[in-house]
């Protein structure tokens, strides 16, 4: 744990041009310095650092964020390395404190686990029982004999409280054990092992510090696979089996592929596949991804050949979203889906026919858009006019999640050749699905109109993170932007709170200075204030507050008005009257008159 005065002094005792410029060549323009983006290839110069903020933000693929978000991203530092790193750089001594009493606890957690591997490979390798043998059999079979028990720690658990017992004569307290979810407490109240008859396989983390476990039945039972109970160091949806054995190999290949199962990773890394992990017990999740592109920016989803395994593919489509546009620059994930032959798991395939084999189904994989896309054209008989219709209500809605990106106009090119219609009729197929989906989403109150707050809000998030940038490098307007600030109709709670924050930050401090304190009660606040457009208000500073307070009330009110007329058109389609919103309307429409009329006669004064 480092000190937030330690985090301040090391920020203000580096200048973030001065960082960025060692990589990146930089002129000045105006106050700020441009260059070509570091995080994606561009010929013009998108990219901008701000010397009076201290933030950087590329306008070309929307990266952005202080000095230590730019050494975590070039340097793949994590935030403490960051901070420490540059403490060296400018001679600054910082103190480290720790939590004596939680990293006590976290400590023993670890030896809890650790001394429990080490149980559970002793009954495997050596265990006598008729069990223990039965699991080497069962290894031995799926060709997982020699040196791979002892490579991956693999273990076996004989139950009958045998770990308990051996815990506690290595001086492990009960509540230690449970805690670490080796083991359970039973209906007596006494304390039994969490695992009984099952080939153990130790989940670790980054470090390849042993974390969780796996166990598979040796015998018929269920259920086939148990993993451990999430803990204080274990998350399934956020850890991946072999991470720590793979991720050499993925950031030098540059690609990682992802299974299902303990076996099928060993079998891939056995082929030679070292990239290889597995997901724990979940489907592949947003978090999996984001730890994943730490180390490369290509994962491969390799499924099953089974009915399951196709299910489970056709459920990779959640990921779908704007991580795997263009736009998401740095943080783009180019996600792949490959499935294997009917009935094959990625262990019994790679027996049959070996890394070749699987390096040519890798090959063939499909991106994850144009496979979820096509498996559900699947579904339709595009030569019936009545389903080419429908079909292509179904499909334009997958491309929702990614709409106004690149990606999304070429897979509208896409579907246009499939459904042979030109690239028009598409967009309006999709633009139609865009507009049913915020349609459903406000009918829960046909007579009240839509709350500003849950309209779409690029336009005035723009304009309230100017009004935030504004407020942050130009004190002679705070004390005006603080009063209006109070009475704005924020539409994101991320400006809602940074406004919230900056009103109780004395006026009086430096641009530099309110960043610092942000940065440490809303983190992602900074990122966002980055991508402001504007920075040298000088003395335009009042007028421009002025025109952002009233472009904000404007546009939402034009929101408003908008879908009011959407609802007023959809209830006289179905016939009916709504003399209620027809009015609420209407005097929505007066306001928007009297305040660009009030502008405009202030402005002449």
């Amino acid at each position: 744990m480092i000190s937030e005065d330690d985090i301040r002094r090391v920020r203000e005792g580096n200048d973030i041009v001065q960082l960025i410029g060692e990589k990146v060549v930089l002129s000045r323009r105006g106050r700020d310095f441009w260059g070509c983006c570091p995080f994606h290839n561009e010929k013009t110069p998108s990219f901008k650092v701000d010397p009076v903020s201290q933030l950087y933000h590329c306008f070309g693929c929307g990266e952005g964020g202080d000095i230590f978000r730019y050494l975590i991203n070039t340097e793949h530092l994590e935030f403490p390395d960051a901070v420490r790193f540059l403490a060296e750089k400018a001679n600054i001594e910082i103190t480290e404190q720790t939590d004596d009493v939680n990293k006590g606890r976290r400590t023993r957690l670890y030896e809890v686990c650790t001394k429990t591997a080490e149980f559970y490979h002793r009954q495997l390798m050596r265990g006598s029982t008729s069990q223990a043998e039965a699991a080497r059999a069962y290894l031995a079979k799926r060709g997982f004999g020699k040196d791979v028990p002892g490579k991956w720690q693999l273990g076996f658990a004989p139950g009958n409280s045998q770990l308990v017992r051996y815990l506690s004569d290595q001086k492990f307290r009960e509540d230690e054990m449970i805690e670490a979810n080796v083991a359970l407490r039973a209906d007596n109240g006494s304390l039994r092992d969490r695992f009984y008859n099952r080939i153990m396989f130790p989940i670790c983390d980054l470090q390849g510090r042993t974390i969780a476990f796996g166990g598979r039945i040796v015998d018929k039972g269920e259920p086939k696979y148990l993993n451990t109970a999430e803990s204080s160091l274990f998350q399934k949806r956020a850890q991946l089996f072999a991470l720590d054995k793979a991720k050499a190999s993925i950031t030098s290949t540059g690609t990682a592929i992802v299974v299902e199962g303990y076996t099928d990773t060993i079998a891939m890394h056995m082929a030679g596949l070292t990239n290889t992990v597995a997901t724990l017990g979940t489907a592949l999740t947003a978090q999996h991804l984001k730890l994943l592109t730490r180390f490369a920016q290509r994962v491969v989803y390799l499924f099953d050949g089974d009915e399951a395994g196709k299910r489970a593919a056709d459920r990779a489509s959640e990921l779908i979203g704007s991580l795997i546009t263009p736009e998401a620059g740095p943080r783009r994930v180019d996600l792949f889906v490959a499935v294997l032959p009917e009935g094959d798991d990625p262990a019994d395939f790679c027996t049959k026919k070996g890394a070749e084999g699987m390096r040519e189904v890798l090959e063939h994989a499909q991106p994850l858009l144009r496979f979820a896309l096509d498996r559900r054209l699947e579904k339709w008989d595009l030569s019936v006019p009545e389903q080419r219709a429908r079909a292509l209500d179904d499909v334009v809605r997958m491309l929702i999640p990614v709409g106004g990106s690149l990606l999304a106009t070429d897979y509208l090119n896409y579907l246009a050749d499939r459904f042979l219609v030109d690239y028009q009729t598409v967009s309006v197929a999709l633009q139609k699905a865009k507009s049913s989906q915020v349609g459903q989403k406000s009918q829960a109150n046909e007579a009240t109109p839509v709350k500003p707050e849950k309209l779409p809000g690029d336009k005035l998030s723009g304009i309230e993170r100017e009004l935030i940038a504004l407020y942050i490098n130009e004190p002679s307007q705070r004390a005006e932007l603080a009063q209006a600030f109070t009475g704005l109709k924020w539409t994101t709670e991320l400006h809602a709170n940074i406004a919230e924050k900056l009103v109780k930050i004395d006026a009086g401090s430096s641009a530099q200075a309110i960043i610092n304190s942000l940065a440490f009660q809303i983190p992602e606040a900074i990122t966002d204030i980055s991508a402001s457009q504007l920075s040298a208000y000088g003395e335009d500073a009042k007028e421009i507050a002025r025109l952002l307070l009233y472009s904000h009330q404007v546009e939402l009110l034009n929101q408003m008005i908008r879908s009011n007329n959407a609802e007023l058109r959809r209830t006289g389609r179905e016939g009916r009257d709504d003399d209620l919103l027809f009015a609420q309307t209407a005097q929505l429409q007066q306001q928007l008159q009297e305040l660009k009329k009030k502008y405009s006669e202030s402005r002449k004064q």
